[in-house]
């Protein structure tokens, strides 16, 4: 999966209270994500992962962006999602659901790279 951008970057210096205004707010970015997968909602499902795929990296989450800019090209222009498809990004959900829950920034070193990899055959297999 091509990264436009260095998984452990640090981001942006960022006043403490607006990393932690971000910080705060992830948990709730994903769960509108995992409801737009619940509902059968791609384009909310979409919406959600753009937003987190722009604002992660800011504040040193590139894991947590890479997964969420593979989100968004499994379901840009989809209005369903056959269940091949649903079965990869519901992978992907799941993989924002741990790194968030676990609070997971910068690249999540060998296994964030094996996570990207699994990530990565899943897609080719559509």
């Amino acid at each position: 999966m091509p990264i436009g951008y260095d998984l452990d970057d640090p981001g942006e210096d960022m006043p403490p209270a607006v990393r932690a205004a971000f910080r705060e707010a992830l948990p709730r970015d994903v769960a509108r994500i995992r409801s737009g997968l619940d509902a059968g909602s791609p384009d909310a499902l979409f919406r959600g992962a753009h937003d987190i795929k722009g604002q992660a990296p800011l504040f040193g989450y590139g894991l947590v962006a890479a997964v969420a800019t593979s989100l968004t090209e499994l379901s840009r222009g989809h209005s369903t999602f056959d269940p091949k498809r649903r079965a990869c990004v519901q992978a992907h959900v799941e993989a924002l659901e741990t790194l968030v829950a676990n609070d997971i920034a910068g690249g999540g070193g060998d296994l964030g790279r094996a996570l990207l990899a699994e990530l990565e055959i899943c897609r080719q297999g559509l």
